[in-house]
């Protein structure tokens, strides 16, 4: 596991995660800028895919800045009432749709099915940056140099 921080980040919360010797990466100075934070990761790790495991805000924030190219989603047989969060809420398309490419499904125990999308298009050529959560930057760049593991 590999904890992306800012500089902004409590020195407690560092502290904690020394004590527990997890991997950590500075990238961005008030809030974690995700495109530096993946060219660091794919620089220092040598990776080529990143699986987050996540909700609606952070799902939406990293297709809206068009880092996902795969959607794979476990449907569950359960009807969920009020309670449950929208997967894909934050994502800033308006009246768009983005088209899927089904590349694999399985069914799996007790009626779940695994299913895995590749999305038609980047849905960043849809929309234009609304948020001023995270600072995107669209070209490559070597790793910066706010952007060093600790």
């Amino acid at each position: 596991m590999v904890v992306l921080i800012s500089r902004k980040t409590g020195v407690d919360f560092s502290a904690y995660l020394k004590e527990r010797s997890y991997d950590y990466l500075i990238c961005g100075e008030r809030r974690v800028n995700l495109k530096k934070a993946y060219n660091a990761l794919t620089e220092k790790y040598k990776i080529n895919t990143i699986m987050v495991d996540s909700g609606p805000t952070l799902n939406g924030v990293l297709l809206n800045a068009g880092l996902i190219d795969e959607i794979s989603l476990l449907v569950f047989p359960v009807l969920v009432g009020k309670r449950s969060n929208k997967l894909l809420a934050q994502i800033k398309i308006g009246n768009q749709n983005v088209n899927l490419k089904l590349l694999d499904e399985e069914k799996l125990e007790n009626g779940l099915v695994s299913l895995r999308y590749q999305l038609g298009f980047p849905i960043s050529t849809l929309i234009e940056p609304t948020s001023n959560i995270f600072v995107l930057e669209t070209d490559d760049i070597p790793l910066p140099s706010d952007c060093q593991p600790d």
